[in-house]
């Protein structure tokens, strides 16, 4: 190619491009293998001067660090591509007019040269990241930081710090803020959820040793019952003596259902009539007569657990309704059980 000293190596030559980015050159697709390339090396081989980057495809990033670079010229060809430039560390003395022409340019390093002035037009206004440090022109009474900040209105990285303006700093505490108010808001209602859960479990509790009270006192009266109603078909039986109490009264439980309330005694004075049963398709029992007619039955004295014969309709039907008792402390556990898995998946 002609303008190409591959000799001395202080231009950019194809031998060169090829030798610093790993390219074949015996490669039979060389030259896609060269316009598929969007990263270029070409620092540290002692160039002068830029040029020949038409020999280059749709490149992005281009670096030239460390080279004996003076002036920033020969762009033209990567206008449309190049985002990133690095000519750190070379001889550039002024940036001139070299620059404008990249309109996709979004980060520059032009650390560590000899630039004694530069103003804002001369650099691509999309610029987002600038590094100008250990160059003279920081220390020019003409140098205006404030200048640069306010031109280049993409700019948020200089000379490697990050820019934050007023309404930033004012939205990042803002933000930083909710984070906290949002973090206490957790927390408390991770408490209120954690007090409802123990209030439910020990609602819970309670309500399982109400049932098992209730339970025991049923089961007894069960038992009396069935008793009552043995002694009622059998002759020279003396009378059954009073119920005591299966365990200590809870007063702080609730009182047994209606169903399951022990029966009033019949008065002595109440005539003995079979009584009517509610449940469909039940049989009203006769009372049971003598064995012969020689076979007196003994008159039973009345106390309170004494049963009549004719109110054994009425006691079976009460022990039907007391074998209920089970199957409502099943439901009741299932019901709470469900109730702690809701409060356990509201707390996740």
């Amino acid at each position: 190619s002609s303008g190409i000293n591959a000799s001395t190596g202080t231009t950019v030559s194809l031998d060169l491009i090829l030798k610093k980015n790993n390219i074949d050159k015996d490669c039979p697709t060389l030259e896609f293998e060269l316009m598929k390339r969007k990263r270029i090396w070409l620092d540290r081989s002692g160039l002068v001067t830029i040029d020949n980057l038409e020999l280059l495809g749709s490149v992005t990033h281009l670096y030239l660090d460390n080279n004996s670079i003076n002036v920033i010229e020969n762009l033209e060809s990567l206008s449309s591509t190049l985002q990133h430039l690095s000519l750190q560390s070379n001889k550039i003395e002024e940036v001139g007019e070299g620059l404008i022409c990249l309109d996709k340019l979004i980060s520059l390093n032009i650390r560590d040269n000899h630039i004694e002035s530069l103003i804002v037009e001369q650099l691509p206004e999309k610029l987002s990241i600038l590094d100008l440090r250990e160059n003279p022109v920081l220390k020019s009474d003409s140098f205006s930081e404030e200048d640069f900040l306010d031109e280049l209105d993409y700019l948020t990285v200089f000379n490697g710090e990050t820019l934050i303006d007023e309404d930033d700093k004012q939205e990042s505490r803002m933000e930083e803020t909710n984070e906290h108010s949002l973090q206490d808001e957790t927390k408390k209602l991770r408490e209120d959820s954690q007090r409802r859960q123990d209030l439910i479990a020990e609602g819970h509790d309670q309500n399982v040793r109400v049932i098992e009270h209730l339970k025991k006192e049923m089961e007894s009266y069960r038992t009396d019952v069935r008793a009552s109603i043995q002694r009622s078909s059998s002759p020279n039986v003396g009378p059954l003596p009073p119920r005591q109490p299966s365990c200590e009264p809870l007063h702080s439980l609730r009182s047994p259902p209606p169903s399951v309330l022990p029966l009033k005694p019949s008065s002595p004075s109440a005539a003995c009539r079979p009584l009517s049963s509610k449940r469909k398709g039940s049989q009203i029992l006769e009372p049971i007569k003598p064995r012969s007619p020689q076979a007196t039955r003994p008159t039973l004295p009345t106390i309170q657990t004494e049963v009549d014969i004719s109110l054994r309709p009425t006691l079976e039907q009460a022990l039907v309704d007391t074998s209920e008792l089970d199957s409502y402390l099943s439901e009741v556990k299932g019901r709470f059980r469900d109730l702690r898995t809701g409060c356990a998946e509201l707390e996740k």
